[in-house]
């Protein structure tokens, strides 16, 4: 790992580039820490498999650039994007959804 300095030259075995580099390790560990981000991605982690997130999807992956969406579930592409971070109401109320989506998209496919 080399350093920029313009005091000293430069290189991994100069005294003051170990130095410091330590003391750059040191902040962003302390900073990581004190954000609590390890913390935060845990508790992330184990909201998500703390219950399975149902899904409309049939393995059937196509979307329809005219319409994007999904043909296969019919789900938007923000929705595809989102699924897993929005809450359960969303999901539901989305699920409702689908099946109109369906007949109104092969209704206009058909006619």
């Amino acid at each position: 790992m080399t350093l920029a300095h313009t005091s000293t030259a430069c290189c991994p075995t100069n005294q003051a580039c170990k130095t410091e580099a330590a003391a750059r390790r040191r902040r962003w560990t302390s900073q990581s820490d004190a954000a609590g981000l390890p913390a935060l991605a845990d508790a992330a982690i184990a909201h998500l498999m703390s219950e399975p997130i149902w899904s409309p999807c049939k393995k059937i992956c196509v979307v329809d650039p005219n319409q994007s969406i999904c043909v296969g579930c019919f789900r938007t592409l923000d929705e595809l994007g989102r699924w897993t971070m929005m809450s359960k109401d969303d999901r539901l109320a989305i699920k409702a959804e689908l099946g109109g989506r369906e007949e109104a998209y092969r209704a206009a496919r058909s006619g």
